[in-house]
């Protein structure tokens, strides 16, 4: 995936790689949020697994998810877009 974000100069530097963009969208997702399952979830594990007990109440929901993304979200350099 670095190889390809990289050859399509999808990422900032030859230093970046697509673990420090996961980080940031933790970070990001932290600083909003103020919750570490949060990020976890929005990237798709299980709310059962990363809690490590029984799910209560439902899973956020795409919109809930979108709007999440949509209020930490970076913006998009001209060239990328």
């Amino acid at each position: 995936m670095t190889t390809y974000l990289r050859s399509n100069d999808l990422l900032s530097s030859v230093q970046h790689m697509i673990g420090g963009v996961r980080h940031t969208w933790e970070s990001r997702i932290l600083d909003v949020t103020k919750r570490m399952d949060v990020g976890r979830e929005m990237m798709g594990h299980s709310v059962k697994v990363i809690r490590g007990s029984p799910d209560y109440g439902d899973a956020m929901d795409l919109a809930q998810r979108q709007e999440l993304a949509l209020s930490f979200m970076m913006p998009v350099p001209d060239h990328w877009a």
